[in-house]
C-alpha cells in the first residue's frame, strides 16, 4: 500500500513538474515575441527618423512630427505600445501628405529607399505582432485549461495580446 501511494505520489509530482514547465516555456514565449515586437517599433522609429531627417531638408516644419517619434520609450505595456502605433501612424500619414507637397521629395533616391524600408519594417512589426498574439493564446490556453488552471491559479496572469 505504501508502494502504491509513493508511486501515486511521484506520478502526481512528476506531471505538475511538466505542466509548469510547459507553462513557464510558454511563458518565456510570450516574452521572446515582445522583444520582437520592440526590436521591430526600435527598427521603425530609426528608419522613420531617418525619413523625417530627408524630410526636414525639404520642409522646415516638420519639428512637432520628429518630436512625436522621438517621445517613444522603452519598457511600454501592451497598451502604451498600441497607443504608440497609433501615433506613428498617423505621424506617417502627415509625412505621406507632405510628399503629395513637395514633388521633388519623391524623387530622391534616398526619401525612396527609406519609404521600401519603412514597408519592410511594416511587414516585420505585423509578423511580431502575430507571433506574439499567437503565443500569448497559447499561453492563456494552457493556464485556462486543466491542469494549468490549479497550478497556476495562485502566481500567474494572462497576458494582453494587440488588437
Amino acid at each position: 500500500m505504501m508502494y502504491v501511494l509513493g508511486i501515486s505520489m511521484v506520478i502526481v509530482g512528476y506531471l505538475y513538474i511538466r505542466v509548469l514547465n510547459r507553462i513557464k516555456q510558454l511563458e518565456v514565449k510570450v516574452k521572446e515575441a515582445s522583444a520582437n515586437i520592440d526590436v521591430a517599433l526600435q527598427k521603425r522609429y530609426f528608419v522613420i527618423s531617418q525619413l523625417f531627417e530627408v524630410a526636414k531638408g525639404y520642409v522646415k516644419y516638420e519639428k512637432e512630427v520628429l518630436m512625436s517619434v522621438i517621445e517613444i520609450r522603452e519598457g511600454m505595456s501592451v497598451p502604451e505600445k498600441e497607443e504608440v502605433f497609433d501615433v506613428l501612424e498617423a505621424d506617417y500619414a502627415r509625412v505621406r501628405g507632405l510628399i503629395e507637397h513637395y514633388p521633388d521629395l519623391k524623387g530622391n533616391d534616398v526619401f525612396l529607399k527609406l519609404q521600401e524600408g519603412i514597408v519592410d519594417t511594416e511587414e516585420h512589426l505585423a509578423a511580431a505582432r502575430r507571433l506574439y498574439n499567437a503565443n500569448v493564446s497559447r499561453f492563456n490556453q494552457a493556464i485556462s485549461k486543466f491542469p494549468g488552471n490549479i497550478i497556476t491559479s495562485v502566481d500567474e496572469k494572462e497576458y494582453l495580446s494587440f488588437s
